[in-house]
């Protein structure tokens, strides 16, 4: 059998969507998390991943089925935590854009608020469901804090304006806090209307990537 790693790794199927689903083994993976004392909001976006990569080893390798899930589990969770530290140990460039909170509200189809982290570690929430909806917001922070064909600047390069902006109204500022804060930090001289503009621009990249 091919060997199951994260590039070449296939969506899950039916089976095994179940079988990650099952609390019962997505229990397992938040036991790993708290038996090594790892922080979940630090360590859940860089394990999960591997942990339906064990999903998929432990249901396509009939051998690893004598042992229990979670053996197999923490094994390969041991094995991407190793790993991860050790590429945190060379040298490199922070990704441009850094890193963003997650405490940013949004609306369901009812007109009831959400807070995203929330539904990022729910464990009622199919856990490729998840995953995606991470990669989605990832989509949607980008789009909102780079240069494209409209503006000044390099196409892609991260616009600081908008990317302050969005930070503070995610924190939860309220539009005339993140104004001022914004002009402070970048004085070009904009208006609150310029920040409500930028606003409406945040929201229809928001429905276009969520589709909501």
């Amino acid at each position: 059998m091919k060997r199951i790693n994260l590039k070449n790794m296939e969506p899950l199927t039916a089976e095994e969507k179940a079988f990650s689903a099952d609390l019962e083994n997505y229990d397992q993976f938040f036991k790993y998390m708290k038996i090594n004392k790892l922080d979940q909001e630090e360590w859940y976006d860089i394990l999960i991943l591997h942990y339906l990569r064990a999903v998929k080893k432990y249901l396509n390798i009939p051998h690893l089925q004598q042992y229990e899930f979670g053996a197999v589990l923490f094994k390969t969770l041991d094995s991407a935590r190793s790993n991860y530290c050790k590429a945190m140990t060379i040298p490199k460039r922070m990704p441009e854009g850094g890193l963003v909170s997650l405490n940013y509200t949004m609306e369901d189809e009812k007109g009831k608020e959400h807070q995203i982290e929330a539904w990022l570690i729910d464990r009622k929430i199919s856990v490729e469901k998840q995953v995606i909806f991470k990669e989605m917001f990832k989509e949607f922070y980008k789009r909102c804090t780079t240069y494209d064909d409209d503006f000044w600047g390099n196409e892609g390069e991260v616009n600081e304006y908008l990317k302050c902006e969005l930070d503070l109204l995610i924190e939860g500022y309220s539009q005339y806090q993140t104004w001022r804060k914004t002009e402070k930090q970048f004085p070009y001289g904009y208006t609150l209307y310029n920040l409500e503009r930028d606003i409406e621009g945040f929201r229809r990249i928001f429905k276009e990537v969520f589709g909501i």
